[in-house]
């Protein structure tokens, strides 16, 4: 556990990606890509749990049949931040790490990254992992291309939060409650 903290990671898993349907259950040594991004993410020590968070029975049911934990959300979700948020009403921590399902290459060290600015101050709501693009990847639709804000720049999950609901939401990383 980081420093205290009760940190929920939380893989938001789909088959209807635009891109490349059905991956997160795509075979890859003779596993789905899902398992082996919850067995890289369960070896940080930084999470004190893990979890899928899906909209599809049929991802539910492979995790099952591998021993992840997982639960059903709602399909109308428009990204996994969404289910991220979804999981953040019902299941209580000081921070969630939004761990993509498509990243079965995901290490300790990405995850104490996202981790790292949560243990040192209060102040961070969002963190992210990001890359310099390559050379002729701007220009590529399937490049992935988060922006860089300033750290006072506030994030808005796309879910309207009510009065009653708890603070704090994830982006493509991690975010603190109140």
């Amino acid at each position: 556990m980081a420093a205290g903290l009760d940190v929920l990671g939380v893989i938001p898993a789909r088959l209807q990606s635009t891109r490349l349907p059905r991956k997160v259950l795509r075979d890859i040594a003779g596993r789905p890509m899902l398992c082996h991004v919850y067995a890289r993410a369960r070896r940080s020590p930084l999470l004190t749990d893990l979890l899928v968070a899906t909209d599809s029975d049929e991802v539910l049911a492979a995790c099952r049949g591998h021993g992840i934990p997982a639960i059903l959300t709602s399909p109308d979700h428009p990204s996994g931040t969404d289910r991220v948020w979804e999981v953040a009403q019902a299941r209580p921590a000081d921070l969630y790490v939004n761990i993509q399902g498509d990243e079965p290459l995901v290490t300790r060290g990405h995850i104490a990254a996202l981790v790292a600015p949560f243990r040192a101050e209060a102040g961070p709501q969002v963190t992210t992992l990001k890359i310099r693009l390559l050379p002729g990847e701007a220009d590529n639709p399937s490049a992935s291309t988060p922006t860089a804000r300033p750290r006072s720049t506030p994030f808005t999950p796309s879910i309207p939060r009510s009065s009653s609901a708890r603070r704090g939401s994830s982006s493509s990383a991690s975010s603190r409650t109140a």
